[in-house]
């Protein structure tokens, strides 16, 4: 059985996303965005990573890093849901390029 098969058995987890992430409260429109996003963003990343059970945490990471730039820069951001995206991808591509991801 391959690691992609063991992580992935065509099945959307639940969403989950805890109220704070690193001590910071997650916006809730932030919170909305991912939620609707997230059959998206499971796929996404684990198409990518090949590794469907780290999406959850990095969905945590994208949601939090968003709501943080959302304190920092309110006036700043147009679209979350195209920063989600943006977010989303920029870190996947970061990822990947610095071969920091195991799969």
């Amino acid at each position: 059985m391959s690691d992609d098969s063991r992580h992935h058995d065509g099945r959307l987890p639940e969403f989950h996303l805890p109220p704070a992430v690193k001590g910071h409260q997650i916006d809730p429109d932030v919170r909305d965005v991912a939620e609707r996003l997230w059959p998206w963003a499971w796929h996404y990343i684990g198409t990518l990573l090949a590794d469907y059970a780290a999406a959850a945490e990095i969905a945590e990471l994208v949601a939090y890093r968003i709501s943080r730039h959302l304190e920092l820069h309110p006036a700043d951001v147009r679209s979350i849901v195209g920063l989600y995206y943006t977010t989303t991808a920029n870190l996947i591509k970061s990822f990947r390029s610095r071969d920091c991801w195991i799969d």
